[in-house]
């Protein structure tokens, strides 16, 4: 979020702190750490260090280049953070999350594997530049056939240790290709929620529709059932 407008970057960081203060709620004794590439405002370091997190740094390295994409751009961050080694599982979560419960039976139920959250989109479906039957050919032509292409959100991953090393290898992977595609003047992979979905589909993964939901604020997608 460095370079953002003053006020959208005051907004994210205050979603970001009820976001991990409704976690802390439920969890009082999991490790919080909100990762940025600038340094936060003081006000903003102390109140996160009231509920008991810290700040992690991580460099942006995988900038994407001029013309990539139309929005999002941020987004591709989230690669460089999935990078990030942990001996511990580990959920990466987008700020405009709210925390109603544990995050035990999450991690339970991910198991070794990848937790991912699904968007029930038709195949055809345009999402951000790429439909899941044009990611299909795609994959497809850089050696990964499968039947089906499944779309994961991007506001949630839990990813446990024993798959960190070949998801890290699978998201370099998919970024390099990416960009290669990108500077022949083809179709690429244009948001973090497409390179993620390359890298996660083959891995053992396990969805998690049963412990999240969506409330999008477009009301193009919401699937609460109003008992949460």
């Amino acid at each position: 979020k460095q370079g953002s407008d003053d006020e959208t970057y005051a907004t994210y960081l205050h979603a970001a702190l009820i976001c991990l203060s409704s976690i802390r709620r439920w969890n009082p004794s999991i490790d919080l750490e909100f990762v940025t590439n600038a340094e936060p405002p003081a006000w903003f370091s102390e109140r996160l260090r009231i509920i008991g997190g810290v700040v992690r740094h991580v460099q942006f390295h995988s900038v994407p280049p001029i013309g990539y994409a139309k929005a999002f751009l941020g987004s591709l961050y989230l690669l460089d953070v999935l990078r990030i080694a942990d001996e511990r599982p580990t959920a990466y979560i987008d700020p405009d999350i709210v925390c109603l419960g544990p995050l035990g039976p999450i991690f339970t139920a991910t198991g070794n594997a990848v937790g991912v959250l699904p968007i029930a989109y038709a195949s055809e479906k345009v999402v951000n530049g790429l439909s899941a039957s044009a990611a299909r050919t795609m994959w497809a032509e850089a050696g990964l056939s499968v039947e089906r292409v499944q779309h994961y959100g991007g506001e949630l991953y839990v990813v446990s240790p024993m798959v960190q090393k070949e998801l890290t290898a699978r998201i370099s992977a998919a970024w390099e290709m990416s960009l290669a595609r990108f500077h022949r003047g083809e179709s690429y992979l244009t948001t973090e929620e497409h390179l993620l979905n390359f890298a996660v589909f083959t891995l053992p993964n396990v969805e998690l529709d049963d412990f999240a939901r969506r409330v999008w604020t477009a009301r193009s997608f919401r699937n609460v059932r109003g008992n949460e």
